[in-house]
């Protein structure tokens, strides 16, 4: 316990003076002991530096004795506080003495025999103040003890000196400062907890706002209606088991018997009510919800063995109630693996794919360049393994992948096409869109800029101001042979349920131009090919289709098809057959058709439109989601439609979202 009160000494001793320190350790004896050890200190080390000042200032002499009597004063009560067996400092060993003086003596430096004098004065006044706080009483310790730590801090900040008085001063003023930001924290934590409280009440309000106001499955809707009902009907078996049981009562014990009525026929009566709640309580099945869940999560179990991944348990009982389906066509309905089978070139229509030799070789340079780089350079074909077999694998865009394998048939190589013009040399790409159902690619070439564009034929057709011919020169065509193109090729093609893909190309010359617009340069166009893309539809998929319909299931076809390709792979399927009297539109009829006068879309309008609809062509996302909204919301027919959506692609995921039941389909 007594290093610990040198210790705290010692920390004072640094920043003060040598009478500081003699007064703080309160050490006693004969004063000539304390000037010899003080001499041979000096003599030992002549040269060593103090770390305080030696000078005296007269005029503070008495104020400094104010300072070193608190400082002493509070160290004292320190020591009392932590030990009963040394109350006061200066009954120190004399061995102990030595030693403490000596190790606080070390960095002093050579002083006055003036000084020492001075310092034997103070510790005087210092031993009497120490007498004095001894004496004092306990509580008056304890509420003077915060205080005179703050004293303590600001006073061993302080020396002899009037620039280091005037830090203290600005020590206090700091230390002042920093006590009421602490005070103001503590303020603000205090607030902060509250309005954290009621914050998240509201965010519980707003959540419990919301789960009120989402829709039940309809299997939650029918076990809310079946327990009701159920309810209604345990209550009324308990009322009627009440009423018989106090008439049979009354009519035994008062009637027949004709005994009065004591007070002791009430337990009876109780009795009675007892029975009929229990018939209540056995009535209502409170195991029934749990029952249907352990069901439902069985049937999701045994699913995941079809490759069928169930993300909402709901959608499980919501699918056995489903009275709509639309369905998407590329790879829901067909087996999305494309191929070309027809193709018109250099004025000539092939129904079948002619060989390399047949073709005009001038003309298929410039149409391998054109489907290779104009094309997500993802989309690749890989050959099948030589131990297994089997057809090329296509990975990427289908669409493209048939493309590319039409270049590998007629003795092309997209790959050392790609190596001339990588990727990162292309100038512009303008991306595939729903709405302009095309894409196209900028290159630079030798000769200058060249731009290269695919997509639906009919569209791509329009914005073409040439074709190129059997002699591989372009040759400009009007509206009139715009639309025979259309009657005899295309829709030849799209009557046999293929998509048809038109490629051309545009000369842009050498100038650098600002090619972010894209209307600007996609146009007059010379055509280069139109193809014919064949998916072949699902063997499982008519069969499929025919037990719907059968289970009173209408299955309606959503696709980016033209109308002609539509309706003949809907034919394929069985959706639609020849007699039947159903409605086969394209999107932009469609839109046309479900709105009102103001443009926005009309519940009563929808009404009229899709119960004959069977098929909706070159549709957009926003097309398949005014459709599959529209069959969700209406109150056409006595019981609301449960609606089911497939899709393969990011554009249906605004329909999955708003359907009953979403069908995410993964190849």
């Amino acid at each position: 316990m007594e290093g610990s009160g040198r210790m705290i000494v010692v920390g004072v001793g640094l920043n003060s003076q040598v009478g500081k320190i003699m007064s703080l350790l309160g050490a006693t004896g004969d004063d000539s002991k304390k000037k010899k050890k003080d001499k041979r200190k000096t003599k030992k080390s002549p040269k060593s530096k103090s770390l305080s000042s030696s000078k005296v200032y007269p005029d503070k002499s008495e104020q400094n004795e104010n300072e070193h009597n608190t400082d002493t004063v509070h160290i004292e009560k320190e020591k009392n506080q932590s030990t009963k067996k040394h109350p006061r400092i200066h009954k120190l060993s004399p061995l102990k003495q030595k030693k403490d003086n000596e190790q606080e003596m070390k960095p002093t430096k050579k002083e006055n025999n003036n000084n020492n004098n001075e310092q034997e004065k103070k510790s005087n006044n210092d031993d009497n103040q120490k007498e004095k706080s001894i004496d004092s009483d306990d509580e008056e310790q304890k509420k003077q003890s915060e205080a005179n730590k703050q004293k303590q801090v600001n006073n061993q900040l302080t020396t002899a000196s009037p620039m280091e008085q005037n830090t203290s001063n600005d020590n206090k003023n700091k230390s002042e400062e920093k006590q009421e930001n602490i005070q103001n924290a503590k303020e603000d934590t205090e607030k902060k907890p509250t309005e954290l409280a009621e914050a998240a009440k509201n965010d519980d309000n707003e959540k419990g706002e919301s789960k009120a106001t989402k829709h039940k499955s309809v299997l939650q809707t029918k076990l809310t209606k079946l327990a009701l009902y159920i309810g209604y009907i345990g209550m009324a078996a308990a009322f009627l088991t009440l009423v018989c049981l106090i008439i049979r009562f009354c009519i035994t014990n008062y009637v027949v018997k004709k005994k009065k009525a004591k007070a002791s026929d009430v337990s009876y009566f109780i009795s009675f009510l007892i029975q009929a709640i229990t018939v209540v309580v056995v009535a209502v099945p409170e195991g029934l919800p749990l029952a249907v869940t352990l069901a439902l999560a069985y049937a999701v179990r045994k699913m995941m063995t079809d490759n069928n991944l169930v993300r909402h348990l709901d959608a499980c009982e919501t699918m056995g109630n489903a009275s709509t389906i639309c369905s998407d066509k590329t790879g829901t309905l067909t087996t999305n693996r494309m191929t070309v089978v027809q193709c018109y070139t250099s004025g000539k229509h092939y129904e079948q794919i002619p060989k390399h030799e047949e073709m005009n070789q001038d003309l298929l340079g410039l149409l391998f360049e054109s489907i290779t780089v104009n094309t997500n350079y993802t989309s690749k074909i890989e050959e099948p393994k030589e131990d297994g077999g089997g057809l090329p694998k296509q990975i990427g865009n289908k669409t493209e992948c048939a493309l590319l394998d039409l270049v590998r048939q007629w003795g092309g190589s997209y790959d050392e096409i790609r190596e001339k013009i990588p990727q990162d040399d292309l100038v512009k790409v303008y991306t595939f869109n729903s709405a302009r159902k095309m894409m196209s690619t900028i290159i630079k070439r030798d000769d200058g800029y060249r731009l290269y564009t695919k997509g639906a034929s009919e569209m791509v057709l329009a914005k073409c101001k040439s074709i190129i011919g059997e002699d591989n020169k372009s040759k400009d065509v009007n509206d009139d042979e715009k639309n025979k193109i259309t009657h005899d090729i295309i829709e030849k093609m799209a009557n046999e349920g293929l998509r048809t893909i038109c490629i051309a190309y545009k000369d842009l010359g050498k100038e650098t131009q600002n090619w972010d617009d894209e209307d600007k340069f996609v146009n007059d166009l010379a055509c280069i090919a139109i193809v014919g893309i064949e998916d072949p539809v699902r063997k499982e998929v008519p069969e499929a289709i025919e037990k719907c319909q059968k289970a009173g299931v209408v299955v309606r076809m959503v696709t980016g098809d033209n109308l002609i390709t539509a309706r003949s792979i809907a034919t394929k399927c069985g959706i639609i057959k020849p007699n039947d009297d159903f409605l086969v539109l394209e999107g932009k009829d469609f839109n046309k058709r479900i709105r009102d006068s103001s443009g926005k879309v009309s519940q009563e309008k929808l009404d009229e439109i899709w119960p004959k609809l069977r098929v909706l062509a070159r549709s957009s996302p926003q097309d398949k989601y005014n459709l599959v909204n529209g069959i969700v919301e209406s109150r056409a027919t006595q019981h609301r439609e449960v609606v089911a959506v497939t899709g393969d692609g990011t554009n249906d995921g605004p329909a999955l979202k708003r359907a009953d039941v979403g069908f995410a389909m993964v190849t």
